[in-house]
């Protein structure tokens, strides 16, 4: 199994495409890891050189105690490109992996071509600290089982979870197997302590902001992250969850091939 050794840990990585191609890394969610991008890869590997990975404490890579920034996070990314000799890379993240496309844009533009950052929001109002905090609690009683119902209803339709049976069945595998420690280190982190949205002015590279229409607050919280970013695109999944990429894969394809490759 591929893995490097980056800051300590192993981060678990798998490259795919045509050599030669452009780079294109893909980050994945909270509670889930580098297969999530799976209904993307038929229509993307074609044009670009793809690395997908697991974050930190998802998936395969090694889970550490304590919170996850926003900058370790983006070190662990920068270091893997290092580790692979990718100078520059097209990124993008959706959720959690949004938000560290986000600090990436700021901090690290010119290791980035294009950026997408798909269906997430850019600050941690008390209210959603205080619901990340709910969260982890009940993670920490129960292991991350105990959101497999929820995130499974809320992201698929109830044709597509008779539809895709298969696959989300092993989506909801795991989400059950994310360890505990990486989903409180990322939900007592980054996504307690964001502070971009009132910063995005500060995103360098050309940059997609991409959400599904049925995503909560996400639709109005990006549209406003876009008009604060001049140049940037905006697009709306119609009928989208929060996982665009799964519950609408034609779609997204299209709108994210459209922007990286005009």
């Amino acid at each position: 199994m591929p893995k490097a050794h980056i800051s300590g840990i192993d981060l678990y990585y798998e490259v795919e495409g045509v050599a030669g191609r452009p780079w294109l890394t893909f980050s994945n969610s909270l509670r889930t890891d580098h297969t999530m991008w799976a209904p993307q890869m038929p229509a993307f590997a074609a044009h670009f050189r793809i690395l997908r990975y697991d974050v930190r404490g998802h998936g395969q890579s090694t889970a550490t105690a304590g919170k996850y920034s926003a900058d370790l996070l983006c070190r662990d990314i920068v270091g893997l490109w290092d580790h692979l000799g990718i100078a520059r890379s097209h990124f993008a993240g959706l959720s959690l992996g949004g938000m560290t496309g986000m600090r990436l844009g700021m901090a690290y533009a010119s290791r980035i071509d294009k950026l997408v950052i798909c269906d997430c929001r850019g600050d941690s109002p008390p209210e959603i600290v205080a619901t990340w905090a709910k969260r982890c609690d009940a993670v920490k009683a129960g292991g991350c089982e105990v959101l497999v119902e929820e995130s499974i209803n809320s992201w698929f339709s109830p044709a597509q979870r008779i539809e895709q049976a298969d696959f989300i069945k092993a989506i909801g595998r795991t989400i059950a197997e994310t360890s505990v420690d990486g989903y409180a280190g990322c939900a007592s982190g980054m996504l307690s302590e964001l502070d971009m949205a009132a910063r995005v002015r500060e995103i360098k590279p050309s940059t997609l902001f991409l959400v599904g229409s049925k995503d909560g607050p996400h639709p109005a919280l990006m549209q406003s992250m876009h008009e604060a970013l001049p140049g940037s695109d905006f697009v709306v999944i119609d009928g989208g969850t929060h996982l665009a990429n799964l519950s609408h894969p034609i779609e997204f394809n299209a709108a994210v091939l459209r922007f990286l490759l005009g």
